[in-house]
């Protein structure tokens, strides 16, 4: 398979301050294009391979169903591709705040300046999330590889490179099943969705085949080939990961029914055929829960409606810790007529789409994940949307 080349190789043999000056005129270009468009938010992600703030991010402290983490240790991987995130919180793709794990950096991943540039070519993303992280090795482990190469699992698999794995190991006092919620986004989409298929594989109590967990609701193993066809979206504001390039929405996996005593978990994503152009995977709420088992499209599960906008404190929520959330109140009937609330953002034009009171396209109808509707920022469809749900109350 021909191998494509990194920004870097791209670079070719330039000098330290060379190369910073090609970035910063690089930057400013992208900056002075980005005073038009859609409001865009940034996720913000902090490398750590601290093992403490790692087990602290992968559960939500609020929730009274947090799985009991015994350690946190890294299986696999270099320094910067593992990491905590917050502030992924603009509609209409959303998830709290966790753990980020990726087959690059993980330092820079907001949205990139450089696709304002109505000359940029997504075959060819920036250095940010374009690049080799282990120089010396392929930086794959054994069981990405044997999974891959079996049962043509992921699509023209030929080899794993850069593979973050981050190991989890848990205590359940009782039989229980355990459930998180991720979201997988790649730069590969959408030049090379069919021969560098980077994949996110979740192993539980062991590594062979059959103990592989992740799925998408086609049954099939989360991967930028066979998955991206039937769930990819584009219209993400918070990441590296927004149009042209692309991600899975929310999606949640429940496990099977645990026997109570100890147990692991292997979170592992990585590239595909070749180094470059990466991937990576948004981990959040580790939890005990109950369900089908298996892997299924869902929303961020602090919202029961679209009207259920705010904290019971009438905070917006995000992942500010220590808010409470017990579905629509009045928080959420305060939030919408705070000062920077509705009617602040309805003047705001298009400059409001993804902030808190952005919940319905123009016809009143809530914001889907497909952002397949007409939505001008905040108007009367929110409006509408807001009063249609706040009166039913959280569905059953």
């Amino acid at each position: 398979m021909t191998r494509r080349t990194s920004t870097f190789a791209q670079l070719g043999r330039v000098g330290i301050v060379d190369m910073k000056v090609v970035l910063l005129i690089g930057a400013g270009l992208a900056l002075a294009l980005a005073g038009v468009g859609t409001a865009r938010g940034d996720v913000i992600t902090v490398p750590t391979m601290e093992p403490a703030a790692l087990q602290a991010a992968l559960v939500d402290p609020a929730n009274p169903s947090k799985l009991g983490i015994t350690s946190v240790s890294i299986r696999n991987g270099q320094p910067m591709q593992f990491g905590t995130y917050s502030n992924f919180n603009l509609n209409p793709v959303t998830i709290r705040a966790g753990v980020v794990l990726s087959s690059g950096s993980v330092q820079l991943l907001g949205p990139l300046p450089e696709v304002l540039d109505p000359n940029y070519q997504p075959s060819s993303p920036p250095a940010a999330v374009n690049s080799q992280m282990d120089n010396e090795n392929d930086g794959s482990t054994s069981e990405f590889n044997s999974y891959g190469n079996s049962g043509n699992h992921i699509e023209n698999f030929q080899g794993s490179y850069d593979v973050a794995a981050l190991t989890v190991n848990f205590h359940l006092a009782t039989p229980s099943q355990v459930k998180f919620d991720f979201i997988f986004g790649s730069v590969e989409y959408p030049f090379y969705t069919s021969s560098f298929t980077d994949a996110f594989l979740v192993f539980l109590d062991g590594t062979n085949g059959n103990d592989q967990i992740a799925f998408d609701n086609a049954g099939n193993p989360v991967q930028v080939g066979a998955s991206f066809a039937g769930l990819t979206v584009t219209n993400d504001l918070n990441t590296a990961f927004s149009s042209p390039h692309g991600l899975i929405h929310h999606l949640t996996t429940t496990t099977q029914m645990l026997s109570a005593g100890n147990h692991t978990l292997h979170f592992e994503v990585g590239d595909v055929n070749d180094h470059i152009l990466d991937s990576a995977v948004f981990i959040a709420n580790l939890r005990l829960g109950s369900g089908a088992p298996g892997t299924v499209p869902s929303d961020d599960d602090r919202r029961c409606s679209p009207a259920d906008i705010a904290f019971d404190d009438g905070f917006p929520i995000d992942d500010v810790p220590g808010h409470v959330n017990n579905g629509i109140n009045e928080g959420d009937y305060n939030c919408f007529f705070a000062a920077n609330g509705f009617f602040e953002q309805a003047s705001d034009g298009p400059g409001a789409r993804g902030d808190f009171c952005d919940i319905a396209c123009d016809d009143g109808e809530p914001l889907s994940a497909s952002g397949n509707c007409n939505n001008s920022g905040v108007n009367e469809g929110d409006y509408n949307c807001f009063f249609n749900h706040f009166f039913l109350g959280c569905p059953n």
